[in-house]
C-alpha cells in the first residue's frame, strides 16, 4: 500500500486533491509502473507508515507521502517543536530576538521548526552554533533545496536536522499553502521573531488558530515601522519578551 501512496504522490505531483481522489476511485495502477518506482531513490514516510508524526493526522488534509532527509525521528518528538518564523533579513532587535529564541528552545531541548524561505546564511549559522534540533519545511523538493541552497544544506549537516517536503517531484506552481499547512500542523506553538507583512503572512496565521495552536510574538518600538508584530499583538498574540515568556506559554 505504501507503494500505492507513492506511486500516486509522484503522479499527481504533491496534490493532495488529486491523490484522494485517485484512492477513493480506487485508480487502476499498472504493475510496470509501481516497478519503476523502484528505480528511483525515495526516502519517505507514508501516512501508515509507524514513524509518521501522529499529529498530522489530525491535521488538515493530511499528507500522504513525506519525503525527507535527516532525522525522521525528529517527527516522533512533535511535542517539542515550536514554529519560529522570521520575515526576511533581521533587524538588529530582529537578530537579537532570534538569538534568545534559538539559545533558550535549545536549551529546553525544544525543537525548532523554520520555513525554507525563512533561512539563510546568518538564521543557519546561529541555528549551527547553538547545536539546534531543526526541522525545515520546504515548498519544492528535496533535490531544489539541495541545489539551490547548498551551502545553507551544507552547514545544516553538522546539526540534528530534518528536510520535508510532500513533493517528490519538480514543481512550477506556488505552494507556500502546503507548506504552510504541513508547518502548522507540525508545531504545537507559533513564535514570530520578526514579521514584515501580516497580509502575506495571514494565511499562515488562519492554518495555526484551525489547529488550535498559540501565537506568540516579540513586539518591537513603534519607529520600527517595517515590523507589524505588534500588530499580531494587538489582534491576539501573546506578548513575549524573554526565554521564560516563550517556556511559560509552551
Amino acid at each position: 500500500m505504501e507503494k500505492i501512496l507513492l506511486y500516486f504522490a509522484i503522479k499527481y505531483k504533491g496534490n493532495w486533491d488529486d491523490v484522494y481522489k485517485a484512492l477513493d476511485s480506487k485508480e487502476r495502477v499498472a504493475v510496470e509502473e509501481l516497478e519503476k518506482l523502484n528505480d528511483e531513490k525515495y526516502q519517505f514516510v507514508s501516512v501508515i507508515n509507524p514513524l509518521y508524526p501522529k499529529v498530522l493526522k489530525n491535521a488538515f488534509k493530511p499528507p500522504f507521502i513525506l519525503f525527507f532527509d535527516g532525522s525522521i525521528s525528529l517527527l516522533t518528538n512533535w511535542k517539542r517543536i515550536v514554529g519560529l518564523f522570521t520575515s526576511g533579513d533581521l533587524s538588529p532587535n530582529g537578530e537579537r530576538n532570534f538569538n534568545i529564541s534559538v539559545k533558550g528552545l535549545t536549551e529546553e531541548r525544544k525543537i525548532i521548526a523554520i520555513k525554507e524561505d525563512d533561512l539563510n546564511t546568518y538564521k543557519t549559522n546561529t541555528l549551527v552554533k547553538e547545536n539546534a534540533q531543526v526541522v525545515v519545511i520546504l515548498k519544492n523538493t528535496l533535490k531544489n533545496f539541495q541545489n539551490n541552497k547548498n551551502e545553507i544544506y551544507r552547514e545544516l549537516q553538522k546539526i540534528d536536522f530534518l528536510l520535508i517536503t510532500e513533493f517528490g517531484n519538480e514543481i512550477e506552481k506556488d505552494n507556500t499553502q502546503y507548506q504552510n499547512r504541513l508547518i502548522s500542523g507540525l508545531i504545537t506553538v507559533a513564535l514570530f521573531v520578526q514579521l514584515s507583512s501580516l497580509s502575506k503572512t495571514k494565511e499562515l496565521i488562519d492554518f495555526v488558530l484551525n489547529d488550535g495552536k498559540e501565537l506568540l510574538a516579540f513586539p518591537y518600538d513603534n519607529f520600527d515601522k517595517s515590523n507589524k508584530t505588534n500588530k499580531l499583538i494587538k489582534q491576539g498574540a501573546k506578548l513575549v519578551e524573554n526565554i521564560d515568556d516563550i517556556i511559560n506559554n509552551l
